[in-house]
């Protein structure tokens, strides 16, 4: 399977993020998390010919999330930062969707496909980020506000964006 994986992340189909692991007396989850790299494949793929039908998928989720890390890891390579990218999941579910090393800082992200993330999001970010000692944390969604407090900035894909880009 491994072999296949590094196949198809060669030709550009996935992408492969690495865990993260930090220095933490936590047990973390060590395997990687692979997404496929063109949402409009992966929709084809499984026979998604509509936005409804997109909506009422199961995998509408997994789908954002890997549009999303697509467009902000292109975004940051474009700008010649140098950055890595992992994700991030301890063996209690305790979990980031990717973490960002940029310029010596680590960025904590969420990705949520709603509009509104619950209270809950930011509590979990929270928690996350301060086990893996982020210095800045984002929660994207697809809300048309950007928030911000408590050391984390909320708000749609290109506001946070400018706002890691700033």
């Amino acid at each position: 399977i491994n072999s296949y994986i590094s196949f198809l992340e060669d030709v550009f189909l996935v992408r492969k993020l690495e865990p993260y692991l930090p220095n933490i007396k936590k047990r973390l989850t060590k395997s990687p998390r692979v997404y496929i790299r063109d949402s409009g494949l992966l929709h084809s793929l499984l026979q998604i010919s509509s936005q409804e039908d997109l909506i009422a998928h199961p995998v509408v989720g997994k789908s954002w999330e890997g549009y999303v890390i697509e467009q902000l890891i292109n975004s940051l390579n474009s700008q010649n930062t140098l950055s890595r990218f992992y994700s991030f999941r301890t063996s209690d579910k305790k979990e980031v969707d990717l973490v960002i090393e940029l310029a010596g800082k680590i960025i904590a992200v969420e990705i949520k496909l709603s509009s509104n993330p619950t209270r809950e999001t930011f509590n979990k970010l929270q928690d996350c980020a301060e086990l893996i000692n982020a210095d800045r944390s984002y929660i994207i969604s697809q809300t048309t506000e950007t928030i911000s407090g408590k050391g984390i900035f909320s708000g749609n894909l290109k506001s946070v964006i400018k706002h890691i880009s700033s």
